[in-house]
């Protein structure tokens, strides 16, 4: 506004935009997305999977490309990379150093992993703001965007496993495993499954997201996942 001429027309621009349908759709999809990230954070179904990848002792390279399809399922759950990697590394980079992996390809699968779910996740603001502003169904916008990802990501996947390993596995102390009622936390990943379904199905990305939301919910509760005092 300071570089503008006309200042109030500037003013009417700016809220013009802000008016476009866009712009409360993006703020529903941060909101929504979010919320249904925190459930997913919350629930520790991250730390679960941790656990199984112990049990079968999955080491050097092999991790690496876990890491990679751990990091894109969480992507394309929550729709966003940057939370991914927040989520992830804290868990996936320190397991790396007890199985003999790479620790800079194990970061570099994190990030890559994070841009691939990104990238065609219908819960990500860039799939959908691309969408809208093309005027594209947001669902018929991810079939199409993963028929171009998921050739490089098979490319990156094959390399992370042939490349991955250090030779230098650091053991640490065994966390106790997993109970038999722990592996119930994995079934919030039915949320986002829901939520994507529904998207790539055509229905409202809107209602797509709500849904999904009340469906973490229910497991969270039912499962005991997400304590009722961490529910709001």
């Amino acid at each position: 506004m300071l570089l503008a001429k006309d200042k109030r027309q500037a003013v009417n621009t700016a809220v013009a935009g802000m008016s476009q349908r866009l712009v409360p759709l993006m703020v529903c999809a941060w909101l929504f997305s979010a919320i249904l990230g925190q459930y997913m954070r919350v629930s520790g179904m991250i730390p679960v999977l941790v656990e199984f990848l112990r049990s079968l002792q999955v080491t050097g390279g092999v991790f690496v490309g876990v890491t990679f399809l751990v990091a894109s399922v969480t992507a394309t759950c929550t729709g966003t990379a940057v939370g991914t990697i927040l989520m992830v590394t804290p868990v996936m980079f320190p397991l790396g150093a007890e199985t003999g992996a790479n620790p800079t390809l194990v970061l570099g699968a994190i990030l890559a992993g994070g841009a691939f779910g990104d990238d065609y996740s219908p819960l990500s603001d860039t799939t959908i703001a691309s969408a809208e502003t093309q005027g594209v169904d947001i669902g018929e916008s991810s079939r199409v965007r993963f028929k171009y990802v998921i050739g490089p990501a098979l490319v990156a996947l094959a390399l992370y496993v042939i490349f991955g390993s250090s030779g230098n596995a650091h053991p640490a102390t065994q966390a106790a495993s997993a109970g038999p009622q722990d592996w119930t936390r994995v079934l919030m990943l039915i949320a986002p499954a829901l939520v994507i379904g529904m998207s790539i199905m055509g229905a409202d990305n809107i209602l797509a997201m709500l849904s999904g939301i009340v469906c973490a919910v229910i497991l969270g509760v039912a499962t005991g996942a997400v304590p009722l005092n961490q529910l709001f």
